[in-house]
């Protein structure tokens, strides 16, 4: 069994697991993509967003209420029970839509449905092993699942069997993440306290809305290739905060719902200091990475270079979303999380709106600058909770991006005519 990790040294394990992870899904998604093109790639995509969706949301705020758990304190067995229920009825009801629909679209319904069951239970128990202090198992099982949806993608462009097929990989990572978190129980108690983690759903539904209602207004907008197009840009553009966000932001719940008083200013501080650091680095490594991702996709990507690029000025500030959020959560304020991503929501799918009337590149262009705003804003209001103001250097900062954000996409705009 493992040995409970130190606050300090649980973040690595977490980083890498995470890197392997988000990297097998990048690697599946460029092997398909090269292998079907972009008019049928639309299958995996919708698989790809169902996955992220049930990723955020499946576990119904539980997996948080986890997390900010104070140490000793269980929580209630029968909030994971009811969890479970929710679940079961998902999987019949997914499995029975998928059988009436049936071919492509059927069993994108089908998997997707078995998808969210084992994702809700997977991150649930990763965040119970991680309460506990088990990141190295929590980081074991996670290399697993990427190895599994690695393999699938592997599988599905050597056999030529249909890219839905995908969607059986993606269902076996999280039942191997299930299987291999193993010591959550920990966390909860016949006698435990109620979750009450509403609050903390809606604000994952938020964001999570958030995060794909631009895929939407593409899709309806604009046309299927378009919509491939922005999809891989954009899931190439937010590897690397997809890879950062989540171990920065579940530390940041473990290390703020553990400290009090002056100790929870420190916290907020180092773990800030944290997200900064790694956003500004990984905004840079997008930036230089965003010319490779045609010559590796194929002739029939052109353009998605140029749209990485677009989105790269914004990666620095998704990483600052997390923190925010955890901050947030820890010191009860769940409610205006809620508000704040509702907000954004409406945000983001107006800019996403106003620019897909001129095309892919001035849609690009809108979501980057308004997610740039809108997490400034976020950021300071999380701040706000604990006292602070935050220096004005935030606001100089996000009208640089922008500004990096307009001159890249005239360029975009040049080189995809």
């Amino acid at each position: 069994m493992d040995q409970p990790a130190r606050r300090g040294t649980s973040l690595p394990y977490l980083v890498v697991s995470r890197g392997v992870d988000q990297g097998a899904l990048a690697v599946a998604s460029l092997l398909l993509a090269r292998l079907v093109g972009p008019e049928a790639f639309a299958p995996v995509a919708v698989l790809l967003v169902v996955n992220s969706l049930a990723v955020q949301v499946s576990d119904f705020g539980l997996g948080f209420a986890v997390l900010r758990a104070r140490p000793g304190e269980p929580l209630a067995v029968g909030s994971l029970h009811r969890l479970r229920v929710l679940s079961v009825v998902v999987v019949l009801v997914g499995s029975l839509a998928g059988l009436v629909l049936g071919g492509v679209v059927g069993a994108t319904v089908g998997a997707g449905a078995w998808v969210w069951a084992f994702s809700s239970e997977a991150y649930v128990r990763k965040s119970a092993c991680l309460r506990a202090g088990r990141a190295r198992q929590v980081a074991s099982a996670e290399v697993a699942g990427a190895v599994v949806i690695l393999a699938a993608a592997i599988a599905v462009w050597a056999t030529d069997v249909g890219v839905v097929w995908f969607g059986l990989g993606l269902v076996l990572k999280h039942v191997v993440e299930v299987a291999l978190a193993r010591d959550w129980r920990g966390s909860f108690a016949p006698d435990g306290g109620a979750a009450r983690s509403g609050a903390e759903w809606l604000g994952q539904i938020a964001s999570y809305a958030v995060a794909n209602v631009d895929y939407l207004v593409v899709g309806l907008v604009l046309t299927p290739a378009e919509l491939s197009t922005y999809v891989i840009a954009f899931r190439m553009a937010s590897a690397l905060p997809a890879l950062l966000a989540n171990p920065i932001t579940n530390m940041a719940f473990v290390e703020l719902a553990d400290a009090t008083g002056a100790e929870r200013d420190l916290a907020r501080t180092r773990v800030l200091r944290r997200a900064r650091r790694a956003g500004l680095l990984g905004g840079l490594a997008v930036l230089l990475a965003a010319p490779l991702l045609p010559v590796v996709l194929g002739p029939s990507w052109e353009g998605t270079g140029w749209l990485v690029a677009v989105l790269a000025p914004a990666v620095p500030f998704r990483l600052l979303l997390g923190t925010a959020v955890a901050g947030a959560i820890t010191a009860g304020a769940a409610r205006r999380v809620v508000g704040w991503e509702s907000a954004r929501l409406v945000a983001v799918g107006a800019a996403a709106l106003v620019g897909a009337t001129f095309g892919l590149v001035p849609a690009t262009a809108m979501v980057s600058v308004t997610t740039i705003v809108s997490l400034t804003v976020v950021h300071r209001r999380s701040a706000g909770l604990g006292g602070e103001v935050g220096p004005r250097r935030e606001w100089f900062a996000a009208l640089g991006a922008s500004a990096a954000v307009a001159l890249l996409a005239l360029a975009a705009g040049a080189a995809i005519g």
